[in-house]
């Protein structure tokens, strides 16, 4: 199940992710080496307008925007572990691609 914030009729992905990295408050984050995925390269949690909001980049240096993410799947993420992190970020983030627009 896909749950989505429908930013794509005020703001581009883009200008969205700028504010979030911007104007948003660090939660926390996960870099290449913790990760240790052939995917991701870092993946950031931001408090933007009272919610948890991830930017992700992956390996080719392209950042996808996640938004409200639920602090519980946040926690889940990032806890520690001798698994898949490409793994974990589909089962608990991915599934909350903010809809915003691509131009």
């Amino acid at each position: 199940m896909s749950t989505s914030v429908d930013y794509s009729e005020n703001i581009t992905c883009e200008e969205l992710m700028e504010n979030i990295v911007y104007e948003g408050i660090f939660f926390g984050g996960i870099d290449d080496h913790t990760l240790n995925s052939p995917f991701l390269s870092n993946v950031t949690a931001y408090i933007y307008n009272d919610e948890i909001h991830v930017v992700s980049t992956d390996s080719r240096e392209n950042s996808t925007v996640y938004c409200n993410i639920p602090k519980s799947d946040w926690d889940a993420f990032e806890e520690s572990c001798n698994c898949s992190y490409s793994k974990k970020f589909n089962e608990f983030i991915s599934k909350y691609a903010c809809e915003c627009s691509s131009e």
